[in-house]
């Protein structure tokens, strides 16, 4: 058998073997991303439902709000204002609206929102009730008009008519897969080895365990390129984990997780595709950089420390992938050859249908130049007497 693949072999066996490995780099991934779409959802359910909603109220006799009830919205009579603003400083009522205790006809109607500015879901709810406001505004002026004989299409003017044109494959995925799926797949492809990376090598070195492995007729960079295998094969299989979450919460017809996906999921073949072809170079570039840490350090808790440090330069770009399509770099090819950002790009325009084959060209094209680098240096350091150094 050659010698790099009976490494490989042995470095899978050994990694699947570990408990820890197959809970934080195979299972935690799929549980983390379910979780965390179950959760987006119950939280987009919880408060977008204005016919759930409970609000406070002065003066609850007065017509509007009388027409606030026949929508559904329970109110919850108070006595006076000053009593209002108490139960709103002693977080007793998220939102109280001031009625006029009377209005002439025709005349503007002024409500009152009182809230805590710092609260969130006070926020929410006022803003929910602007939009409430709002829609009883236009009915109530269409009638106004309609009462005079004048056309309902006086109550507005100027209208913006929204036309959308189709750009790329008529497939596409809803925008909340677009926004998060690059994110949890780039992540999920280093967060899968990091575990695991600094007992590869680091951790041999205290165990004693390396100078046996190092000292057979197997050749060093063998077994450096067996460890990178293994590894790489763990940083893929993690982030393969955190699309069939993705699938699987998107399948589900849980009321909570439909509520996350209420545009639909939208992923084709197509586009599952095109994210393996990106993600398996971006994984072995991870592998190769971790490796190359992991040989480094001195011992399993260095190994740590300088790997803390390498997520950040990981995570930074990742997180931009969330608002990246706010700029206008976004549209240029320099994008592509930027590391970690470029395979979020990637992924974010198979989920639009706008596949860039040049700039997947170029995204794998730099994801191995890196990781041939990180690799040539991993092999550099096994090939040193200092690798077997521990403190």
């Amino acid at each position: 058998m050659n010698p790099t693949l009976w490494i490989y072999l042995k470095e899978t066996r050994e990694m699947l073997r570990d408990k820890r490995v197959r809970g934080s780099a195979l299972l935690m991934p799929f549980l983390i991303v379910f979780a965390t779409f179950f959760l987006i959802g119950m939280i987009i359910n919880s408060v977008s439902k204005p016919s759930a909603m409970k609000i406070h109220a002065v003066h609850t006799e007065h017509p509007i709000a009388q027409a606030l009830a026949d929508s559904k919205i329970g109110l919850i009579p108070v006595s006076n204002e000053p009593e209002a603003e108490k139960l709103v400083r002693e977080g007793k009522a998220r939102v109280v609206l001031v009625f006029p205790e009377s209005s002439a006809p025709g005349q503007q109607v002024i409500v009152k929102a009182l809230f805590d500015p710092k609260e969130e879901r006070a926020r929410v709810t006022v803003g929910q009730m602007a939009g409430t406001f709002s829609k009883l505004s236009s009915v109530a002026l269409k009638q106004f008009l309609k009462e005079r004989g004048i056309p309902e299409s006086a109550a507005e003017p100027l209208k913006l008519e929204e036309k959308p044109v189709q750009v790329g494959a008529k497939e596409s995925a809803s925008g909340f897969l677009v926004q998060m799926l690059p994110y949890l797949i780039v992540i999920w492809a280093f967060f899968g080895g990091m575990g695991l990376v600094a007992d590869l090598v680091a951790g041999e070195k205290e165990k004693l365990t390396l100078e046996t492995l190092l000292i057979s007729p197997v050749k060093r960079s063998q077994i450096a390129i067996g460890k990178f295998l293994a590894l790489a094969q763990v940083g893929f299989l993690s982030s393969c984990s955190a699309l069939l979450a993705v699938v699987v919460a998107g399948s589900t017809k849980i009321p909570l997780l439909s509520a996350a996906f209420s545009e639909g999921m939208g992923l084709s073949i197509s586009m599952v595709l095109t994210i393996v072809v990106v993600l398996i170079p971006t994984a072995m570039m991870f592998a190769a950089i971790m490796l190359a840490v992991s040989a480094f350090a001195k011992n399993s808790r260095e190994a740590q420390t300088h790997l803390t440090l390498v997520s950040f330069i990981v995570l930074m770009p990742a997180m931009m992938s969330q608002v990246i399509g706010y700029m206008d770099f976004a549209k240029t090819a320099a994008i592509y050859f930027v590391p970690v950002l470029n395979v979020s790009a990637v992924i974010r325009g198979a989920l639009m249908g706008k596949t860039d084959l040049l700039g997947l060209a170029i995204t794998i094209g730099t994801s191995v130049v890196l990781g041939g680098i990180a690799l040539w240096l991993a092999n550099r350091l096994f090939n040193r007497e200092e690798i077997l150094v521990r403190i």
